[in-house]
């Protein structure tokens, strides 16, 4: 009885806090954002839970989760002299497959495709990607038998052995950089303890994310203006404390959150100054025509 008492109560408590962040974005974040100008840049967060901010201390009036802590630190850092507006994609329990379906009709396109439809993200310039989490809890993110076979350290996935879900991830991170967007995919929290039971499997599929980001970096390095694929950290153990962690065991609280903003803001920041230079250039090759 008291299990059942405890999981309806996380439940419950789960869908209040998610309802509170929505309520929260909906007031700070309007439906169309202002356009990106030279001096004023967007960075988006696509993913699940994570990316909405499930399990953060929300106040009234402001964004939640990764989003809040990249605003701040954007704001404070001295390197960073121009406006950049992060906005919230997020949707809590959406697995990769929700987020695809690029291919298919509008009428029933994914999530990604959906947005991305939209003038206020088409403009983006950096894109922060949390998925896969979901995909492990529901058991969704079809990892070969024979990749779960293969345990040895450096070995390569073939084609045939990729998951389901690492396709899906691949899909994505191509589609934002065919927009001409950054990407910076995270790869999955194995040590939270909600996930601990599914981390044989996980790493797997880790190492898959890795591959991915490792061939594709090798492919870019002799390419000019080609959008970035960066990694960020997140099956290193820095958020598995328990201080790190939401009533249900398996998100985020504010400090776990303020952890991941500070993993994700420390690899965006060579991009963003990277995005600002050109305007800085203009202005000063335009005084030095002025002076002539």
């Amino acid at each position: 009885m008291i299990p059942i008492l405890v999981y309806l109560w996380v439940l419950v408590r789960r869908w209040i806090a998610l309802a509170w962040v929505r309520f929260n974005r909906y007031l700070v974040q309007p439906s169309r954002l202002e356009k990106a100008t030279p001096f004023r840049h967007k960075l988006i967060v696509i993913g699940d839970g994570y990316a909405e901010g499930l399990g953060d201390w929300v106040q009234m009036g402001s964004n939640g989760g990764i989003v809040r802590r990249l605003q701040n630190l954007a704001g404070k850092d001295d390197r960073i002299r121009q406006y950049w507006r992060v906005a919230s994609l997020g949707r809590a329990g959406t697995v990769t497959g929700d987020w695809l379906n690029v291919m298919s009709g509008e009428d029933d396109a994914g999530l990604l495709r959906k947005y991305m439809n939209k003038p206020s993200y088409q403009d983006a310039e950096i894109a922060v990607v949390i998925l896969g989490a979901m995909d492990v809890v529901f058991q969704c993110d079809q990892l070969p038998l024979q990749a779960q076979r293969h345990s040895e350290f450096g070995y390569i996935f073939p084609e045939d052995e990729l998951a389901v879900m690492t396709k899906n991830l691949i899909a994505i991170c191509e589609y934002l950089r065919a927009k001409g967007m950054h990407v910076l995919l995270c790869d999955i929290p194995q040590e939270i303890p909600a996930m601990r039971k599914h981390r044989a499997r996980i790493k797997k599929l880790n190492r898959q994310i890795r591959q991915y980001v490792n061939r594709r970096k090798e492919e870019d390095a002799d390419k000019k203006d080609v959008p970035q694929l960066r990694l960020i950290h997140l099956s290193d153990g820095s958020l598995a404390r328990t201080q790190s962690l939401a009533f249900d065991g398996q998100h985020l609280n504010s400090a776990g959150y303020k952890i991941l903003g500070e993993l994700a803001f420390a690899e965006a920041l060579p991009l963003m100054i990277k995005a600002e230079l050109p305007a800085w250039l203009g202005m000063m090759n335009k005084e030095g025509a002025e002076k002539k």
